[in-house]
């Protein structure tokens, strides 16, 4: 079976034919310097945010108690865990020393472990919000190059 848009077929690998590696990398996508922009940022992006908090997991989760702030909806430990894809336990413990760092709050409501962001924690990471914006427009002005040569 072909991936659709895949003229060579490289999605196909259950008959036990696979291309080489140099087949591979010579196979060219038209957006391939898109990706590469992107990739890129992404990377810088995760450097950014490790640099701060040490962790991927760590980040995601923040990123999911940002998104309930800005919604006005504060998230619970499980929907954290769904939002992220990371375990119940780990959002907990991550919660716990980011609780002890003063960046949250976690109070038990009926059944429910409720997370919310601290001003305090919020005003911290202003810079960091700005630098990622920077790389985000960064990869949008060489977006805006590459589309202006096709």
């Amino acid at each position: 079976m072909r991936d659709q848009g895949d003229e060579k077929g490289f999605g196909d690998y259950s008959s036990g034919d696979h291309p080489s590696i140099a087949e591979i990398l010579r196979y060219k996508s038209g957006d391939d310097a898109l990706r590469m922009v992107l990739y890129r940022m992404w990377f810088h992006a995760q450097d950014l945010f490790k640099q701060r908090f040490g962790d991927g997991d760590t980040v995601n989760i923040l990123m999911a108690i940002g998104m309930g702030r800005i919604a006005g909806s504060p998230v619970d430990i499980s929907s954290i865990a769904n939002i992220t894809g990371i375990s119940r336990p780990t959002v907990r413990r991550r919660l716990t020393a980011l609780e002890e760092e003063g960046l949250v709050v976690i109070e038990r409501v009926g059944n429910r472990t409720i997370v919310v962001s601290r001003p305090e924690g919020v005003a911290g990471t202003q810079d960091l919000a700005r630098r990622w914006a920077g790389l985000v427009k960064q990869a949008a002005r060489e977006i805006e190059k590459l589309e202006s040569r096709t």
